[in-house]
């Protein structure tokens, strides 16, 4: 509603209603017109707006409503699993991308979700190693009442294997590779994030999501497609992940271009050359794994030509060629200058052999 002030200045609601309608804004790549930007302050909000904040609870609630940041919903849109799918959700917590899984795994129609269960089969299995935060994600997952998710809480990278009911392996059709990540990308939203980044923080971590981002292809089908994603703009933790995992495939897999129905998404290319900062000096940086000086006593510090002053060679980036050849510019990168969001990394990459 909106409504001319009085000579008193008492209404209030007019002035309200067109802050709200100029801050809304449809999100044109997300498909059946289901996502909306709403670009108040959240203190604004508390403040001037309450009305519309506890409108926002209540239908968070009861599941009506899913809030989370717009690029945030980018990875499993670009994933997009199809009805009857069986999909991971492999780091899950605290589960907002699990739903938006469901939605389309569970393509309810009109004659509801059950029955597209029933009819269809399908399932989201959504796993996070730490115990705390899967209890929240079930939380969370309460008012989606689907029989098709299932909860688990186990290390990523040594994910089981499953066994399916003729005693064959179970393999999925989609996986979210969602890793942890530095989340150097969320400082707009998180200004404390700056004040504890460091330049190692992705190397800390790259090789943990190495191991995330194999084990995801390893328990896809031939033909089934991952997305590795992170809320980081860090290459050590995003492109030189996928040339790794990519170039130890031998052809078995291959980096996809954005979806055309995802046109509208402002993106930038993936990055085909990067620096590798020092651990111990993080003026010194290193353009290729074989320019980094030897370590004292190297014999002992060094793992077989792969590990150099506590540096991976899967740090550093290919050569121009095989980055050519790997599609590393087909990788996606959103920044904040870009689209309003946060920043954030998304690959689609599709399993084509074992």
């Amino acid at each position: 509603m909106i409504a001319k002030c009085d000579e008193d200045g008492e209404e209030e609601k007019g002035s309200k209603s067109a802050e709200v309608a100029a801050a809304l804004k449809r999100l044109e790549w997300y498909p059946n017109t289901a996502a909306w930007q709403l670009n108040i302050d959240k203190k604004d909000m508390r403040k001037n707006i309450k009305t519309l904040q506890d409108f926002l609870l209540r239908e968070v609630s009861v599941g009506n409503i899913v809030r989370m940041e717009a690029v945030s919903m980018i990875p499993a849109i670009v994933l997009g699993p199809r009805p009857g799918e069986l999909v991971l959700d492999m780091c899950a917590a605290p589960g907002s991308k699990t739903g938006q899984l469901l939605e389309m795994v569970v393509a309810s129609g009109e004659h509801g979700a059950l029955n597209s269960v029933l009819q269809h089969g399908g399932a989201v299995l959504a796993n996070d190693p730490d115990i705390k935060r899967a209890r929240m994600m079930i939380h969370r997952a309460k008012s989606l009442s689907s029989p098709s998710l299932v909860v688990t809480a186990l290390p990523g990278q040594s994910f089981p294997k499953l066994l399916s009911d003729d005693n064959t392996e179970l393999l999925f059709d989609r996986v979210l590779c969602d890793v942890p990540c530095s989340g150097d990308g969320t400082i707009r939203k998180s200004p404390y994030t700056l004040k504890r980044w460091h330049p190692t923080h992705g190397i800390q971590i790259h090789l943990l999501q190495l191991q995330l981002l194999r084990r995801s292809v390893e328990i896809t089908k031939v033909g089934g497609r991952i997305v590795y994603s992170t809320c980081s703009l860090n290459p050590l933790e995003n492109e030189a992940v996928v040339a790794q995992v990519v170039a130890d495939s031998k052809g078995a897999l291959r980096v996809l271009d954005c979806p055309p129905r995802l046109s509208a998404l402002r993106r930038r290319k993936g990055l085909t050359s990067w620096s590798v900062p020092d651990m111990n000096s993080i003026d010194l940086l290193y353009d290729s794994f074989d320019s980094i000086p030897e370590a004292r006593n190297h014999k002992a510090r060094e793992r077989g030509g792969f590990s150099k002053r506590g540096l991976l060679r899967s740090m550093f980036p290919p050569s121009s060629e095989d980055a050519d050849k790997i599609g590393l510019e087909r990788c996606m990168r959103f920044y904040p200058q870009d689209a309003d969001t946060g920043g954030f990394f998304v690959t689609l990459l599709e399993k084509t052999g074992d």
